[in-house]
């Protein structure tokens, strides 16, 4: 009887393994990347960037679409949080997304970063700011196919930043495998005397930032 027991548990976890659920989710693999192909030309008052020390501190998608002077009442997914600090270069998280089209992109980054420079035969860290006010803030930013936005602060209605930078549209079907590359094209910056950021180079004929999707 009790080898009887043991066999029909045996038959019932088989047949039970059988019917596991299947996962109805996509998998988004996300990271950021410095252009490696970049010219390693410099002057004497630019240098060479290696890598950025930032604050990535969150990454949210969404099916509804950003049109310019409206209210930002899309509702926005959480895919990604952190308050860490990390190297661009070294960026990078996976996370689960339900399926659908979604149709903008809204990142949190920290106004104040550090560049990674050559300068001579060494490195250093030079401090640079995205926009004005707290350091410590983490404003947003948006993309969609039709390049990056901006959310005024004041009035919260979507602003026109840039027809560049534009991400497409992001088509989850169940199982698939989304990965996101953000791609930097930053590669030198032109210093005074006491290195102070007085610009940016960016690699001829591209955008600051490009997206690459694929799945």
């Amino acid at each position: 009887m009790r080898f009887r027991t043991l066999y029909l548990l045996l038959i019932f976890i088989l047949v039970a393994s059988c019917f596991e659920p299947v996962s109805e989710n996509g998998t988004l693999r996300f990271r950021a990347a410095m252009n490696e192909d970049l010219a390693k030309y410099t002057s004497n008052d630019t240098c060479l960037v290696q890598d950025l020390i930032w604050k990535f501190a969150s990454f949210e998608v969404s099916t509804g679409s950003i049109i310019s002077g409206a209210y930002d009442t899309l509702e926005w997914i959480g895919v990604y949080s952190d308050t860490s600090e990390s190297r661009l270069t070294e960026f990078e998280f996976e996370a689960e997304l339900s399926p659908g089209t979604y149709k903008s992109l809204r990142l949190a980054m920290r106004n104040r970063n550090w560049w990674i420079v050559e300068l001579g035969d060494s490195l250093c860290e030079i401090v640079d700011y995205n926009r004005e006010g707290d350091f410590e803030a983490t404003p947003y930013s948006y993309y969609n196919f039709a390049g990056c936005w901006y959310c005024d602060q004041d009035t919260f209605d979507f602003q026109d930043g840039s027809e560049n930078e534009s991400v497409s549209n992001i088509v989850v079907n169940n199982g698939d495998i989304i990965d996101i590359v953000m791609n930097w094209n930053l590669y030198q910056l032109v210093l005074d005397d006491s290195l102070n950021i007085l610009g940016w180079i960016v690699r001829a004929g591209h955008d600051m930032i490009e997206w690459d999707v694929s799945q």
